[in-house]
């Protein structure tokens, strides 16, 4: 072997281990942790769930909540997660960090699984589980409103003491229950709440009005620090709108209309029942919106509305790898590298076998 034969077959060989070098390192490790808010929680609260996630540019996760848990909400984008059942889908597009909250329904122990799927790796695999305790809430019975008026005339009702808070049963055919929080807050603690008329100077809520309330309070001695109200609206009224259940919310008046945190909890007796926080009384109003709407207000309701598949997912994460800001460039690099070398050795493969004929003829 001459020594132009012996530098080019060098040449390949040290082609083909930067190849074997470089392109391996396009690919990153993948790592997805759950972390609970807490592992110990009361009937009816909410639990907030992070998902720390590491090596994923385009994909996604699809988390399983506990039977007895309800989806409460998220604040990854609206169009890139999506429900179907007790599974909670999320586009992944460089995210670090996704949050979503849940609802215990019911109480005993649930666990949480999930699984991550990296499209660009072609990779996949699944969360550790999670568990969770949820145990009776120590408020003692509501009970049954026993039935509902006309809504119009004004409802006062006596309130169960739990210490700093005064659950109030309103016998109103929407607005059932209040449970007020607060400081020496007396024993006979009553409140009223009628379906109104709007006044004439009071501008109209946002969105498709169900019904207006006017919801108040006597002066007390102690100090209201703030009031769930729990509502309810029938089925039939919501399937005939151009929004889902999910995107109901309780409004309330003050110097203008403030979508207060509405938490859509279930059905009964042919109706969805919700809770909203507010930090006190006014004029309320039941509206709902499209989620698109619902971004321009203070707080947009929880629960997402569309299911999404797993077909949808993937292609949702495919076309926002687009739409988002391009990754760090550096982090293709190594493609870029591996692609130049490999036309490095196609040309140089090329040129030794013209070099080869050539010198056949000159023999």
């Amino acid at each position: 072997m001459n020594k132009h034969d012996f530098w080019l077959k060098s040449f390949l060989i040290s082609c083909l281990c930067i190849i074997l070098c470089i392109v391996p390192a396009a690919a990153e490790d993948v790592t997805v942790e759950r972390t609970l808010s807490a592992t110990d929680i009361a009937q009816g609260n909410t639990l907030d769930v992070t998902l720390f996630v590491e090596g994923i540019l385009a994909g996604g996760v699809v988390e399983t909540i506990p039977d007895g848990f309800v989806f409460a909400g998220t604040d990854h984008p609206a169009d890139r997660y999506g429900t179907s059942g007790q599974k909670v889908l999320f586009s992944v597009i460089g995210e670090n960090e996704i949050v979503y909250r849940v609802q215990a329904r019911t109480a005993g122990t649930g666990t949480f699984s999930g699984a991550w799927d990296d499209i660009v790796n072609m990779t996949n695999g699944t969360i550790p589980e999670s568990q969770v305790t949820v145990s009776q809430p120590d408020r003692g019975n509501s009970g049954d409103d026993g039935g509902s008026s006309s809504g119009a005339a004004t409802t006062t009702a006596s309130a169960e003491d739990t210490g700093e808070r005064q659950v109030i049963l309103i016998e109103e055919q929407e607005i059932t229950e209040m449970v007020v929080s607060g400081t020496e807050l007396p024993d006979d603690l009553s409140a009223s709440c009628h379906q109104i008329d709007l006044p004439a100077t009071v501008p109209t809520a946002p969105g498709e009005v169900y019904s207006y309330y006017n919801i108040t309070i006597p002066a007390v001695n102690g100090s209201i620090e703030g009031v769930v109200i729990r509502f309810s609206v029938p089925v039939d009224w919501v399937e005939n709108q151009t929004f889902s259940a999910a995107e109901v919310s309780l409004y309330r008046y003050e110097d203008g209309w403030t979508s207060l945190n509405t938490t859509l909890t279930g059905t009964a007796n042919g109706s969805y029942t919700f809770e909203a926080e507010s930090p006190g009384c006014s004029i309320f109003a039941i509206s709902g919106k499209e989620m698109d709407e619902v971004a321009a207000t203070s707080v947009p309701t929880t629960q997402p509305t569309t299911a999404a598949t797993p077909k949808a997912q993937d292609t949702l994460a495919a076309s926002a790898t687009g739409e988002e800001n391009e990754p760090d460039k550096t982090s293709v690099l190594p493609l870029l590298g591996g692609l130049a070398v490999v036309v490095i050795v196609i040309g140089a493969g090329a040129w030794y076998l013209y070099r080869g004929r050539d010198t056949k003829k000159e023999e």
